[in-house]
Protein backbone atom coordinates (compact mmCIF):
# COMPACT_ATOMS: atom_id res chain seq x y z
CA UNK A 1 0.00 0.00 0.00
CA UNK A 2 1.40 3.76 -0.61
CA UNK A 3 2.41 6.06 1.71
CA UNK A 4 -0.47 8.07 2.20
CA UNK A 5 0.59 12.24 2.09
CA UNK A 6 0.34 14.17 5.42
CA UNK A 7 -2.78 16.28 3.93
CA UNK A 8 -4.39 12.39 3.60
CA UNK A 9 -3.57 11.05 7.05
CA UNK A 10 -5.01 14.30 8.48
CA UNK A 11 -8.01 14.20 6.84
CA UNK A 12 -8.43 10.10 8.19
CA UNK A 13 -8.50 11.95 11.91
CA UNK A 14 -10.13 14.65 11.10
CA UNK A 15 -12.67 12.38 9.86
CA UNK A 16 -12.66 10.38 12.46
CA UNK A 17 -13.46 12.71 14.99
CA UNK A 18 -16.31 14.07 13.00
CA UNK A 19 -18.04 10.76 13.43
CA UNK A 20 -17.70 10.61 16.99
CA UNK A 21 -19.07 13.54 17.05
CA UNK A 22 -21.73 12.45 14.83
CA UNK A 23 -22.56 9.46 16.96
CA UNK A 24 -22.39 11.47 20.36
CA UNK A 25 -25.11 13.49 18.90
CA UNK A 26 -27.42 10.51 17.40
CA UNK A 27 -27.15 9.22 21.28
CA UNK A 28 -28.04 13.05 23.01
CA UNK A 29 -31.20 12.92 20.25
CA UNK A 30 -32.59 9.45 20.87
CA UNK A 31 -32.34 10.35 24.58
CA UNK A 32 -33.95 13.62 24.21
CA UNK A 33 -37.61 14.44 25.35
CA UNK A 34 -37.28 18.05 25.10
CA UNK A 35 -38.72 19.52 21.95
CA UNK A 36 -36.63 22.51 21.61
CA UNK A 37 -33.31 20.39 22.29
CA UNK A 38 -34.51 17.99 19.53
CA UNK A 39 -34.50 20.72 16.72
CA UNK A 40 -31.21 21.97 17.73
CA UNK A 41 -29.80 18.12 18.15
CA UNK A 42 -31.01 18.01 14.40
CA UNK A 43 -29.97 20.30 13.49
CA UNK A 44 -26.38 20.06 14.44
CA UNK A 45 -26.79 16.81 12.94
CA UNK A 46 -27.45 17.98 9.75
CA UNK A 47 -24.55 19.72 10.03
CA UNK A 48 -22.29 16.83 10.24
CA UNK A 49 -23.60 14.75 8.11
CA UNK A 50 -22.54 17.68 5.55
CA UNK A 51 -18.98 17.48 6.42
CA UNK A 52 -18.53 13.91 7.16
CA UNK A 53 -20.27 13.78 3.67
CA UNK A 54 -17.57 15.98 1.77
CA UNK A 55 -14.79 14.44 3.84
CA UNK A 56 -15.79 11.19 2.51
CA UNK A 57 -15.80 12.70 -0.64
CA UNK A 58 -12.61 14.44 -0.55
CA UNK A 59 -11.02 10.73 0.41
CA UNK A 60 -12.67 8.89 -2.57
CA UNK A 61 -15.38 7.35 -0.33
CA UNK A 62 -18.17 7.78 -2.58
CA UNK A 63 -20.58 5.82 -2.04
CA UNK A 64 -20.24 6.32 2.00
CA UNK A 65 -20.28 10.43 1.03
CA UNK A 66 -23.54 10.28 -0.76
CA UNK A 67 -25.23 8.52 1.54
CA UNK A 68 -24.62 10.98 4.06
CA UNK A 69 -25.96 13.95 1.44
CA UNK A 70 -29.04 11.41 0.32
CA UNK A 71 -29.97 11.34 3.88
CA UNK A 72 -30.62 15.25 4.13
CA UNK A 73 -33.58 16.73 4.12
CA UNK A 74 -34.49 18.60 0.51
CA UNK A 75 -36.81 20.67 2.42
CA UNK A 76 -33.80 22.69 4.91
CA UNK A 77 -30.71 21.63 3.37
CA UNK A 78 -31.98 21.50 -0.40
CA UNK A 79 -28.69 23.50 -1.43
CA UNK A 80 -26.61 21.52 0.14
CA UNK A 81 -27.88 18.50 -0.22
CA UNK A 82 -27.72 19.04 -4.77
CA UNK A 83 -24.03 20.52 -4.20
CA UNK A 84 -22.54 17.07 -2.48
CA UNK A 85 -24.65 14.45 -4.66
CA UNK A 86 -23.76 16.37 -7.80
CA UNK A 87 -19.96 15.96 -6.50
CA UNK A 88 -19.95 12.61 -5.78
CA UNK A 89 -21.56 11.85 -9.10
CA UNK A 90 -18.88 14.10 -10.85
CA UNK A 91 -16.37 11.82 -9.37
CA UNK A 92 -17.92 8.86 -9.98
CA UNK A 93 -18.38 9.52 -13.67
CA UNK A 94 -21.97 9.86 -13.86
CA UNK A 95 -22.12 13.00 -15.98
CA UNK A 96 -25.16 12.84 -17.45
CA UNK A 97 -27.36 12.09 -14.19
CA UNK A 98 -24.93 14.69 -12.45
CA UNK A 99 -25.93 17.51 -15.32
CA UNK A 100 -29.92 17.25 -14.77
CA UNK A 101 -29.59 17.42 -10.87
CA UNK A 102 -27.31 20.43 -11.76
CA UNK A 103 -30.01 22.00 -13.93
CA UNK A 104 -32.91 21.34 -10.83
CA UNK A 105 -30.83 22.77 -8.51
CA UNK A 106 -29.92 25.66 -10.32
CA UNK A 107 -33.70 26.36 -11.29
CA UNK A 108 -34.15 26.27 -7.43
CA UNK A 109 -31.25 28.40 -6.20
CA UNK A 110 -30.20 30.58 -9.20
CA UNK A 111 -28.11 32.55 -7.25
CA UNK A 112 -25.93 29.69 -5.50
CA UNK A 113 -22.27 30.05 -5.17
CA UNK A 114 -21.59 26.38 -4.63
CA UNK A 115 -24.01 25.26 -7.70
CA UNK A 116 -22.46 27.35 -10.09
CA UNK A 117 -19.29 26.11 -9.09
CA UNK A 118 -20.37 22.59 -9.76
CA UNK A 119 -21.63 23.55 -13.00
CA UNK A 120 -18.18 24.91 -14.01
CA UNK A 121 -16.32 21.61 -12.48
CA UNK A 122 -18.71 19.59 -14.47
CA UNK A 123 -18.20 21.44 -17.74
CA UNK A 124 -14.16 21.14 -17.29
CA UNK A 125 -14.22 16.93 -16.74
CA UNK A 126 -16.36 17.47 -20.07
CA UNK A 127 -13.71 19.37 -21.63
CA UNK A 128 -15.97 22.12 -22.45
CA UNK A 129 -13.32 24.83 -20.67
CA UNK A 130 -14.58 28.12 -22.09
CA UNK A 131 -18.33 27.22 -20.87
CA UNK A 132 -16.28 26.19 -17.37
CA UNK A 133 -15.14 29.34 -17.46
CA UNK A 134 -18.22 31.24 -17.59
CA UNK A 135 -19.50 29.49 -15.09
CA UNK A 136 -16.98 29.80 -12.59
CA UNK A 137 -16.82 33.83 -13.16
CA UNK A 138 -20.77 33.80 -12.91
CA UNK A 139 -20.37 31.81 -9.46
CA UNK A 140 -18.16 34.73 -8.29
CA UNK A 141 -20.62 37.16 -8.45
CA UNK A 142 -22.52 35.10 -5.54
CA UNK A 143 -19.50 34.55 -3.80
CA UNK A 144 -19.55 34.53 0.03
CA UNK A 145 -16.90 36.76 2.07
CA UNK A 146 -13.87 34.76 2.23
CA UNK A 147 -14.77 32.16 -0.05
CA UNK A 148 -11.82 31.99 -2.89
CA UNK A 149 -12.55 28.34 -4.88
CA UNK A 150 -14.22 30.05 -7.78
CA UNK A 151 -11.05 32.26 -8.44
CA UNK A 152 -8.88 29.43 -8.25
CA UNK A 153 -11.22 27.59 -10.49
CA UNK A 154 -11.14 30.55 -12.72
CA UNK A 155 -7.20 30.40 -13.19
CA UNK A 156 -7.63 26.65 -13.81
CA UNK A 157 -10.22 27.08 -16.68
CA UNK A 158 -8.21 30.02 -17.95
CA UNK A 159 -5.00 27.55 -18.01
CA UNK A 160 -6.67 25.40 -19.95
CA UNK A 161 -7.77 27.88 -22.31
CA UNK A 162 -3.93 28.40 -22.88
CA UNK A 163 -4.32 31.89 -21.21
CA UNK A 164 -1.40 30.78 -18.69
CA UNK A 165 -0.17 34.76 -18.22
CA UNK A 166 -3.33 35.66 -16.93
CA UNK A 167 -3.87 32.13 -14.86
CA UNK A 168 -0.49 33.13 -13.18
CA UNK A 169 -2.10 36.57 -12.43
CA UNK A 170 -5.06 35.76 -10.62
CA UNK A 171 -2.63 32.74 -9.14
CA UNK A 172 -0.36 35.40 -7.60
CA UNK A 173 -3.35 37.52 -6.46
CA UNK A 174 -4.77 34.57 -4.58
CA UNK A 175 -1.17 33.79 -2.97
CA UNK A 176 -0.77 36.97 -1.77
CA UNK A 177 -4.13 36.79 -0.16
CA UNK A 178 -3.65 33.18 1.01
CA UNK A 179 0.49 32.48 1.19
CA UNK A 180 -0.51 29.28 3.53
CA UNK A 181 -2.66 27.87 1.68
CA UNK A 182 -1.03 25.00 -0.19
CA UNK A 183 -3.04 24.29 -3.32
CA UNK A 184 -2.75 27.65 -4.10
CA UNK A 185 0.57 27.42 -4.08
CA UNK A 186 0.90 24.23 -6.12
CA UNK A 187 -1.41 25.42 -8.19
CA UNK A 188 1.18 28.72 -8.59
CA UNK A 189 4.11 26.46 -9.09
CA UNK A 190 2.88 24.12 -11.56
CA UNK A 191 1.61 27.78 -14.28
CA UNK A 192 5.15 28.91 -12.92
CA UNK A 193 6.38 25.82 -14.73
CA UNK A 194 4.28 25.96 -18.01
CA UNK A 195 4.92 29.62 -18.87
CA UNK A 196 8.85 29.25 -18.54
CA UNK A 197 9.52 30.12 -14.79
CA UNK A 198 11.25 26.75 -13.36
CA UNK A 199 12.93 28.63 -10.81
CA UNK A 200 9.43 29.92 -9.48
CA UNK A 201 7.77 26.83 -9.77
CA UNK A 202 10.40 25.13 -7.63
CA UNK A 203 10.14 28.17 -4.85
CA UNK A 204 5.93 27.48 -4.65
CA UNK A 205 6.38 23.95 -4.89
CA UNK A 206 8.84 24.34 -1.97
CA UNK A 207 6.60 26.36 -0.09
CA UNK A 208 3.61 24.16 0.06
CA UNK A 209 5.33 21.28 0.93
CA UNK A 210 6.83 23.16 4.07
CA UNK A 211 2.52 23.16 4.91
CA UNK A 212 2.79 19.51 5.07
CA UNK A 213 1.20 19.48 1.86
CA UNK A 214 3.04 16.47 0.03
CA UNK A 215 1.49 14.36 -3.23
CA UNK A 216 2.55 12.96 -6.20
CA UNK A 217 1.89 16.16 -8.22
CA UNK A 218 4.61 17.88 -6.06
CA UNK A 219 7.39 15.20 -6.53
CA UNK A 220 6.75 15.26 -10.42
CA UNK A 221 6.48 19.50 -11.10
CA UNK A 222 9.75 19.56 -8.89
CA UNK A 223 11.07 16.82 -11.16
CA UNK A 224 10.59 18.61 -14.05
CA UNK A 225 11.42 22.81 -12.70
CA UNK A 226 15.17 20.84 -11.94
CA UNK A 227 15.58 19.23 -15.58
CA UNK A 228 14.46 22.64 -17.08
CA UNK A 229 17.29 24.35 -15.11
CA UNK A 230 19.57 21.77 -16.25
CA UNK A 231 19.68 20.45 -12.62
CA UNK A 232 19.80 16.28 -13.29
CA UNK A 233 20.84 15.33 -9.66
CA UNK A 234 18.35 17.15 -8.02
CA UNK A 235 15.60 16.51 -10.84
CA UNK A 236 16.42 12.45 -10.06
CA UNK A 237 16.48 12.74 -6.39
CA UNK A 238 12.67 14.12 -6.32
CA UNK A 239 11.61 11.46 -8.95
CA UNK A 240 13.22 8.68 -6.67
CA UNK A 241 11.80 9.59 -3.61
CA UNK A 242 7.96 10.40 -5.14
CA UNK A 243 8.38 6.90 -6.61
CA UNK A 244 9.69 5.48 -3.24
CA UNK A 245 6.10 7.45 -1.25
CA UNK A 246 3.55 7.11 -4.13
CA UNK A 247 4.56 4.09 -6.64
CA UNK A 248 1.07 3.49 -7.22
CA UNK A 249 -0.29 7.10 -7.83
CA UNK A 250 2.22 8.93 -10.33
CA UNK A 251 2.64 7.66 -13.64
CA UNK A 252 4.54 10.94 -14.84
CA UNK A 253 7.11 10.30 -12.25
CA UNK A 254 7.75 6.66 -14.16
CA UNK A 255 7.93 8.73 -17.68
CA UNK A 256 10.01 11.39 -16.04
CA UNK A 257 12.32 9.20 -14.07
CA UNK A 258 12.53 6.86 -17.38
CA UNK A 259 13.92 10.36 -19.20
CA UNK A 260 15.86 11.19 -16.60
CA UNK A 261 17.75 7.55 -16.72
CA UNK A 262 17.48 7.71 -20.71
CA UNK A 263 19.40 11.07 -20.08
CA UNK A 264 22.03 9.83 -18.20
CA UNK A 265 22.58 6.55 -20.91
CA UNK A 266 21.86 4.35 -18.03
CA UNK A 267 19.62 2.20 -20.51
CA UNK A 268 18.73 -0.70 -18.96
CA UNK A 269 17.55 1.29 -15.84
CA UNK A 270 15.62 3.45 -18.05
CA UNK A 271 14.12 0.70 -19.35
CA UNK A 272 13.10 -1.06 -15.64
CA UNK A 273 11.84 1.83 -14.21
CA UNK A 274 9.32 2.62 -17.49
CA UNK A 275 8.46 -1.42 -17.62
CA UNK A 276 7.21 -1.02 -14.06
CA UNK A 277 5.44 2.03 -14.71
CA UNK A 278 3.56 0.14 -17.21
CA UNK A 279 2.70 -2.91 -15.02
CA UNK A 280 1.09 -0.18 -12.68
CA UNK A 281 -0.58 1.88 -15.32
CA UNK A 282 -0.66 -0.16 -18.37
CA UNK A 283 -2.38 2.15 -21.01
CA UNK A 284 -0.73 5.18 -20.14
CA UNK A 285 0.41 6.81 -23.56
CA UNK A 286 3.47 9.03 -22.27
CA UNK A 287 5.26 5.86 -20.39
CA UNK A 288 4.66 3.86 -23.78
CA UNK A 289 6.26 6.49 -26.12
CA UNK A 290 9.58 6.92 -23.71
CA UNK A 291 9.87 3.25 -23.57
CA UNK A 292 9.31 2.74 -27.55
CA UNK A 293 12.28 5.61 -27.74
CA UNK A 294 14.16 3.62 -24.98
CA UNK A 295 13.81 0.28 -26.54
CA UNK A 296 15.16 1.46 -29.66
CA UNK A 297 18.58 1.94 -27.90
CA UNK A 298 21.52 -0.58 -27.26
CA UNK A 299 21.69 -1.12 -23.88
CA UNK A 300 24.04 1.15 -21.54
CA UNK A 301 26.96 2.11 -24.96
CA UNK A 302 29.46 3.77 -22.58
CA UNK A 303 29.44 0.17 -19.91
CA UNK A 304 31.29 1.58 -16.99
CA UNK A 305 31.79 5.08 -18.35
CA UNK A 306 28.28 6.54 -17.72
CA UNK A 307 28.03 9.40 -15.43
CA UNK A 308 27.39 9.03 -11.92
CA UNK A 309 25.54 11.04 -9.45
CA UNK A 310 27.08 10.52 -5.73
CA UNK A 311 24.01 10.34 -3.56
CA UNK A 312 21.92 8.80 -5.89
CA UNK A 313 22.81 5.18 -5.58
CA UNK A 314 21.20 4.66 -2.53
CA UNK A 315 18.06 5.80 -3.44
CA UNK A 316 18.35 3.98 -6.51
CA UNK A 317 18.52 0.96 -4.62
CA UNK A 318 15.78 1.91 -1.97
CA UNK A 319 13.27 2.28 -4.89
CA UNK A 320 13.61 -1.10 -6.36
CA UNK A 321 13.78 -3.18 -3.38
CA UNK A 322 10.54 -1.49 -2.75
CA UNK A 323 8.92 -2.10 -6.09
CA UNK A 324 10.39 -5.47 -6.06
CA UNK A 325 8.58 -5.73 -2.99
CA UNK A 326 5.37 -5.17 -4.29
CA UNK A 327 2.42 -7.16 -6.03
CA UNK A 328 1.40 -6.22 -9.67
Amino acid sequence: MAKKDPSTVGNYKELQKLNRRYLKIQRKLGNSRNRLAQLELKEHLDDLKEELGWRLLDLGEYEKGLAFYKSLSWETRGEAKYNGTVRGLVEMEYYDEARKLLEKGLREFPKSYVLWVARGVLNQRLGYNLESLKCFQFALKYAPNGQSEALFDVASALSELGDREEALRVLQDLVTRYPEEPRYLAGLAACSLAVGYPRDAVKYYEMARKTGYETPGIYQGLCCAYSEMGLKKEAMEEALEGLTKFPDEAAGLYENMGELYFEMGWISESRDILNEGLKRFPKDRGIKETLARVDDEPDDPDGDNRPTLPGLILLMAMLHKKLGKRKC
